[in-house]
């Protein structure tokens, strides 16, 4: 009986308050969506957005102190790998690095000034611009890889749509065939499109009969399966 309370008031808290709140503002944001402007549900829609932005605020904050928390527990726990030493170093000698450059180009803003801005774009810039290119070779080739050996329809959909998106991004197939810009967008404007829209669709069509079933007590969740276990 004991452990049937405790789920009870557990599936209340955790899910079900959490459920019906988000309904709620869901169910005003999709009216305000649809309805003329200039109803009361324009002011509330602006005051959800500010709210939703004071939670992004500080889940930010929350998930940057939990890596400095883990960053500064793993100096003197050394578990893992030598790597991660190295890893941990290089964290910090670049965090402490920056904040010290913020502070002293500009004391107000701590991220201002010129100075600051040429050390960031010729180290941060820089190796975002590197990792995003081995990215993009990495990919390329991995996908080179799974599709090449065209063995079913499917397969040979997906390598045929990759290669003509691919081709549309290369300087050099777009200036011998010029069509091959037309029908790189045409691909990512209408069929990509298409396909993530009825993809998103169904997801969120989903995602409401299971909330619905969640509300009235019909779907198992993961209070359940802990409770359970």
């Amino acid at each position: 009986m004991t452990q049937a309370a405790g789920l009870a008031s557990r599936r209340l808290y955790q899910r079900q308050i959490p459920l019906v709140v988000l309904s709620v503002f869901a169910g005003i944001l999709i009216a305000q969506y649809f309805a003329v402007p200039g109803t009361p549900l324009d002011p509330a829609q602006k005051e959800f957005i500010s709210a939703n932005n004071t939670v992004m605020l500080m889940t930010q904050l929350f998930g940057l102190s939990t890596l400095l928390l883990w960053r500064g527990r793993s100096i003197y726990r050394r578990t893992g790998k030598r790597t991660q030493g190295v890893s941990n170093v290089v964290f910090w000698l670049t965090y402490i690095f920056f904040i010290i450059l913020g502070i002293a180009a500009d004391p107000v803003k701590l991220h201002g000034g010129a100075l600051y801005r040429t050390v960031y774009l010729a180290t941060v810039a820089v190796l975002t611009a590197t990792a995003t290119g081995f990215k993009f070779v990495h990919h390329a080739f991995w996908t080179f890889r799974l599709f090449a050996a065209v063995s079913s329809l499917e397969s040979a959909v997906l390598f045929l749509t990759w290669l003509l998106t691919y081709l549309r991004e290369l300087s050099l197939p777009v200036y011998l065939f010029p069509p091959m810009a037309f029908i790189g967008d045409w691909i990512e404007m209408y069929a990509f499109a298409a396909a993530s829209r009825a993809l998103l669709l169904s997801t969120a069509v989903g995602a409401c009969i299971i909330a619905a079933r969640a509300l009235v007590g019909r779907e198992p969740g993961l209070v359940d399966m802990e409770m359970i276990q």
